[in-house]
């Protein structure tokens, strides 16, 4: 990509939202879900069947670490579509900064009363760095995202060196007393959740922070040339194909087996090579969209079935853990820990399907989704 510095004030159009962006926030919604289920759930440890094991290792090699890539890419297009509002005289800088408090908030309740996996309140913070570097050039703001993706290395390869569970008897003995938790009332597994927050607040800042800047970065080089408004120029703008395929195939695929085998093996090489191997394959997703846009069966199957849940993306994204919880918490219907992979995987699919069946219903009404619109509201 060439050069170029940031945007003037009104260079690019912001009256509208950008249908293929919203499809692609859709997408990646159905990604999100399919990683962050098993978590809630808790899977039992190892796998019970054959199946089991393919299906834990179809979504490390193809779900996990890519989809949250996808979804920081939008956070930083977004905010270029916020800066030249601003820029524009429709805008704030202290609306913005509302704004993260406000994601801060939803963060901190999600992380609390739902999913300690939240990934809002590291959007937030990263959000206020994001604009601390806002008129960078082009280049720079790419070279941090490369230096981010070298530090998800580091932080990757730390990650899988730690993350030996050992299946002892006091890992057994914590992981049934944390069943027996979430399997009990709300205000048990609440307990449960705020002694858990602290370690999901260690994996969210390693395993998170520092792809999703990075994403965030591109996001912003995308919102300047407008690469979201026209897939096609967007899919010429992304590295060659065979060198995406490259990268995927040994980041993901290589890291995913060597996860599944026992003892981890080389589990912090396996971790670096996730590192690269992840947004190499976010970017081969992003390209695949992209063509199927020019599609006319394709592109009107995203714009009724992706776009709308992309236009609520935060209602989405709780909803899908409130639904998570009913379904897997003792104040629900109590499945927490009974559910090998083989089974969350259709279960996430369904989660995810039923948050885009409701995303169209809801917009037929509403113009915008419910934490859409209390977010909206205090960032006035």
């Amino acid at each position: 990509m060439p050069e170029s510095g940031p945007a003037p004030a009104g260079a690019q159009s912001t009256a509208r939202r950008s249908p293929f962006a919203d499809a692609l926030r859709g997408f990646a919604l159905v990604g999100i879900c399919v990683v962050n289920l098993p978590w809630i759930a808790s899977s039992p440890p190892g796998d019970s069947s054959a199946l089991d094991g393919a299906a834990r290792l179809l979504v490390l090699a193809l779900f996990e670490g890519k989809f949250f890539v996808l979804f920081s890419l939008l956070f930083g297009f977004g905010f270029q579509r916020q800066l030249e509002r601003v820029r524009a005289g429709r805008a704030t800088p202290s609306s913005y900064a509302r704004r993260l408090v406000g994601l801060f908030v939803l963060g901190g309740l999600h992380a609390t009363l739902l999913y300690v996996g939240d990934i809002l309140t590291a959007y937030a913070l990263l959000g206020a760095v994001l604009w601390a570097v806002r008129d960078l050039p082009d280049r720079r703001l790419l070279a941090i995202a490369g230096g981010c993706v070298a530090v998800a290395a580091v932080a990757f390869a730390l990650l899988s060196w730690g993350g030996s569970d050992g299946g002892g008897g006091e890992g057994a003995a914590a992981r049934e007393a944390a069943r027996q938790a979430y399997l009990g009332s709300f205000a048990q597994a609440l307990n449960q959740r705020l002694e858990d927050l602290p370690f999901g607040l260690l994996i969210v800042l390693l395993f998170n922070w520092p792809l999703a800047f990075a994403a965030f970065c591109a996001g912003v080089v995308a919102g300047r040339r407008g690469l979201l408004d026209d897939p096609a120029r967007l899919a010429r703008a992304l590295p060659p194909v065979p060198l995406l395929a490259a990268g995927a195939v040994v980041g993901n695929i290589a890291s995913a087996a060597a996860y599944r085998l026992p003892g981890g093996w080389p589990s912090g090489g396996a971790g670096a090579l996730l590192a690269v191997g992840a947004p190499c394959l976010s970017a081969l997703y992003l390209l695949a969209l992209a063509r199927a846009w020019r599609a006319p069966r394709a592109r009107a199957f995203m714009e009724r079935w992706l776009a709308p849940a992309g236009r609520m993306s935060l209602s989405n994204y709780l909803g899908q853990s409130l639904l998570a919880n009913l379904l897997f918490m003792g104040w629900g219907f109590g499945l927490y820990g009974s559910l090998g992979a083989a089974a969350l995987l259709p279960a996430s699919l369904a989660i995810a399907a039923a948050g885009l069946v409701a995303s169209r219903f809801w917009l037929r009404r509403f113009r915008a989704g419910p934490a859409e619109r209390l977010l909206r509201a205090w960032a006035r």
